[in-house]
């Protein structure tokens, strides 16, 4: 719990904040103003119980302890705890919080973020060498604070540019089982600035890339780090909460470092500009293999958008194809032209059709363009049937869900056919950062957890 005084208007609020909802009660000197500004009067001297919308993004106040706490919204209106009429001003005001920030400085320059996740991704025996002595003993030496750290990868976020690096935090541990602490940790370096709103959008690019790589949406930071220049200044905290996966065996399934280092820079641009597709990305690792009605269509949905993004020009059609759906083009534009007013804009509708791709189509040009990856996941499941087979099974799945059919059941036969597709999406992914098939592959197979 924090408590102190926040401003808003000139009206100072003493606060308590839970971690989730701020609650705010006006101090006696700004009961006035309190009242005006949130209970106006009416003509006839009564007061307007009103549904109130702050018309700021964040709130600013100091705690107990006197550190700055800033306090982004999730929600701008106002709720009340059961409204006492006697005594409005000592009823409390409720704000649902997004994200907070403590600190003593509000200009920063790097924002550093820690989770176990990251343990894995930017693996931990990057900090030190090990060797086995003649008497049999084995020795650690600890590098140094910057011989573990990665390139530099950029991207820019609303005209900032930003640099992001991996690195391994190390200090000195008072457990009787470990000496030294190791964190590794992703590095965020911005020209100086004070725009909070801004640390909001950095903080989510960096929690989608993670989610990325885990293939799992409930990614928590142990903390995050602000600093201005060598110095730390503040904090940096989200109100979301998740049902963690604490199993080790868990977090190791993920993307690593090694496999996309050199491409990161273009994965982060995709995540900022929304140009890559994660709305399929299960809630948690329990639900990685939970084919639902739900999960399907979004899954079927980051196939297409990835392959629109893979192949801008779609499929390469033969010759004999593209002269065949111009000659049933030209007959239904001569139907057309013959017929009354209400048949001719069926006709249109059908013309416009003709050069409709099934998503069948798709996922059979796909399978065949990443056949030497992706074959090595269909031996994995055993999968014998043709690929004109799993396209039609899959695309004949879609359409049923698509159209409302609740009733659908989806055969068990279905289900490695969904397993692969959803390792085709990434595999679609890593190709188009440009990352070769031997890092692609070992990317997926650790992702996935796929032994072969």
């Amino acid at each position: 719990m924090i408590s102190g005084v926040v401003e808003y208007k000139n009206i100072r609020f003493d606060f308590e904040f839970d971690e989730q909802y701020l609650r705010i009660i006006p101090k006696n000197e700004s009961r006035d103003i309190f009242l005006d500004e949130f209970y106006p009067k009416n003509d006839n001297g009564s007061r307007s119980i009103i549904d109130y919308e702050i018309d700021s993004d964040y709130l600013i106040g100091h705690s107990i302890r006197d550190n700055k706490v800033i306090f982004i919204l999730n929600d701008k209106y106002i709720s009340t705890e059961g409204l006492n009429f006697k005594d409005i001003v000592r009823t409390p005001l409720i704000i649902d919080i997004k994200y907070y920030i403590s600190c003593i400085d509000d200009s920063f320059t790097d924002m550093v973020f820690y989770c176990d996740e990251l343990n894995y991704i930017y693996n931990l025996s990057k900090s030190y060498d090990s060797k086995i002595n003649s008497d049999n003993s084995i020795s650690f030496l600890i590098k140094n604070i910057n011989d573990d750290s990665s390139g530099q990868s950029q991207y820019s976020i609303k005209g900032i540019n930003v640099d992001l690096c991996f690195g391994i935090n190390k200090s000195i541990s008072y457990s009787a089982s470990n000496l030294v602490k190791l964190q590794s940790y992703i590095k965020l370096h911005f020209n100086v600035m004070d725009n909070i709103m801004l640390l909001t959008d950095l903080y989510y690019s960096v929690l989608t890339f993670i989610r990325y790589l885990t293939f799992r949406v409930n990614i928590s930071f142990d903390k995050i780090e602000l600093f201005n220049g060598n110095n730390r200044v503040g904090y940096f905290c989200s109100c979301d909460k998740y049902n963690l996966d604490f199993s080790i065996e868990i977090k190791k399934k993920c993307i690593t470092y090694d496999y996309i280092g050199n491409n990161i820079s273009s994965i982060m641009q995709d995540i900022v500009d929304n140009n890559i597709y994660l709305e399929h990305l299960p809630a948690s690792f329990s639900y990685r293999n939970l084919y639902t009605h739900a999960f399907i269509l979004l899954l079927t949905s980051a196939f297409q958008f990835e392959f629109e993004k893979s192949f801008p020009t779609g499929i390469e059609h033969k010759k004999h194809s593209i002269k065949n759906r111009e000659i049933v083009k030209e007959k239904l534009r001569s139907i057309a032209q013959e017929s009354n007013h209400k048949q001719a804009k069926i006709y249109e509708r059908l013309i416009d059709r003709v050069d409709d791709v099934p998503l069948e189509s798709y996922i059979l040009y796909s399978l065949k363009q990443y056949s030497t990856i992706i074959d090595k996941f269909k031996n994995k499941f055993i999968i014998t049937d043709s690929n004109e087979s799993i396209a039609k099974s899959l695309n004949e799945c879609r359409n049923k869900l698509a159209h409302g059919v609740i009733s659908y059941k989806i055969e068990d036969k279905l289900l490695p056919y969904f397993a692969l597709l959803k390792r085709l999406v990434y595999i679609m992914q890593l190709k188009y950062y440009g990352i070769d098939d031997e890092n692609t592959l070992n990317a997926v197979k650790r992702l996935f957890g796929d032994v072969f």
